[in-house]
């Protein structure tokens, strides 16, 4: 195994160089060292966001999730509560008819996972209502 850990000037530690030899560590450094080691200098961290956070039921809401940190390729788990919105995408566009929390958990092949949620605000449509006076036709005074 040859690994070079140097720091980057400003208090951090950085991963420059890491070639391991499967023979010398039954994979073992490869799977679970550079993953913990990854997972304390540059922990998984997630922000969500819904754009809009209000709008009318019906309408498309954008939600997004933004990872940062972590190893490895990222999935994603989308649910809702009232519960009927599930998705797997980082990006996924919802419809809510009411109020919804959206929640997203982010998990990598490492074993890291961050968990977060977004409430989406609905709008009632609204109500008129017109007077009995009607039917009208066009040019009819009212």
């Amino acid at each position: 195994m040859e690994g070079l850990l140097q720091p980057d000037g400003i208090g951090t530690i950085c991963l420059c160089i890491l070639q391991c030899d499967d023979a010398q560590l039954n994979g073992l450094f490869v799977t679970n060292g550079v993953s913990a080691l990854n997972s304390m200098l540059n922990p998984l961290g997630l922000n969500v966001a819904a754009d809009p956070a209000a709008s009318c039921a019906g309408e498309p809401v954008q939600l997004s999730a933004l990872v940062s940190g972590g190893c490895g390729t990222p999935f994603y788990s989308w649910t809702s509560d009232p519960t009927g919105f599930v998705s797997d995408i980082q990006n996924p566009v919802a419809y809510p008819s009411v109020s919804t929390t959206y929640f997203v958990t982010v998990s990598n092949s490492f074993g890291d996972s961050r968990s977060a949620s977004i409430f989406v605000e609905v709008n009632p449509l609204p109500v008129f209502d017109c007077p009995d006076f009607g039917p009208f036709c066009e040019g009819d005074e009212a």
